[in-house]
C-alpha cells in the first residue's frame, strides 16, 4: 500500500513538474516577444526622429519656431501650433494629477484593512510627513 501511494506521488510530482516547465518556457516566450515588440516600436520612433531631424535641419530657425503661420498657412512658422500643445499638455497635467492622486488615496482611506482608526485619521497618517534631524 505504502508503495503505491509513493508512486503517485512522484507521478503526481512528474506532470506537476511537466506543467511547471510548460508554464515556464510559454512565460518566456511571451516576455521575449513582448520585449520584440517594444524593440522594434523603440526603433522604428527613434529611426522617425532621426529623418525628421536629418531632412528638417536646415528648415527649422528661430523665425520659423516662433512666427505665425502667413499665406494661408502654407508659410511662414509654427509658434501657435507649438502654444497650443503646451497649453493642452498643460491643462491635461492639472486635470490628471489630482485626478491619479485622488485615485490612490481613495480606496486606501476606505479600506477597513488598513489600520483602524476613522478615514480622517487615515488620510491624515498617509499625507503626513516626519522630519527627520
Amino acid at each position: 500500500m505504502e508503495i503505491l501511494e509513493e508512486t503517485v506521488t512522484l507521478s503526481e510530482k512528474r506532470q506537476y513538474l511537466t506543467t511547471r516547465r510548460r508554464r515556464d518556457l510559454a512565460n518566456d516566450l511571451f516576455i521575449w516577444a513582448l520585449r520584440s515588440i517594444a524593440l522594434g516600436a523603440i526603433a522604428l520612433v527613434l529611426a522617425v526622429i532621426l529623418i525628421i531631424i536629418v531632412k528638417g535641419a536646415p528648415a527649422i530657425s528661430i523665425e520659423f519656431l516662433t512666427s505665425p503661420p502667413t499665406e494661408g498657412m502654407t508659410s511662414g512658422g509654427i509658434y501657435p501650433m507649438i502654444r497650443g500643445s503646451v497649453l493642452l499638455l498643460t491643462g491635461t497635467f492639472l486635470i490628471a494629477l489630482p485626478l491619479g492622486i485622488l485615485g490612490g488615496i481613495i480606496p486606501y482611506c476606505g479600506n477597513p484593512q488598513h489600520a483602524a482608526g476613522g478615514s480622517r485619521e487615515r488620510l491624515h497618517r498617509l499625507l503626513h510627513v516626519r522630519r527627520t534631524n
